[in-house]
């Protein structure tokens, strides 16, 4: 066998282990991914739900009267800081 055959063959078999081992790696990818993704929509969900939340008291803000309005702000500054808490928090999560 020649140099240049041996050498040839020594390479096709070291792209195939590569190739092999990146397939692997995609699948590990992959498979993390969906491990991650039902918690990411969890998250995204729970923020949704929270700023419908914070909409509402707003909302109710907009419409009470002189009286219940510095009551009510309250209500909507806790909401807004819990948003905005739940927002950094979401951003900071390196996994997502």
């Amino acid at each position: 066998m020649s140099k240049r055959k041996l050498y040839e063959d020594q390479v096709r078999e070291k792209l195939q282990q590569l190739e092999g081992e990146i397939d692997r790696l995609k699948q590990q990818v992959k498979n993390a991914e969906a491990e991650l993704l039902p918690e990411r929509h969890s998250k995204i969900e729970s923020l949704h739900s929270l700023k419908e939340e914070t909409k509402e008291k707003f909302q109710e803000l907009l419409a009470a009267s002189d009286d219940a309005w510095e009551e009510l702000q309250e209500g909507v500054e806790h909401y807004w800081k819990a948003l905005g808490n739940e927002l950094k928090a979401y951003d900071g999560d390196p996994e997502h």
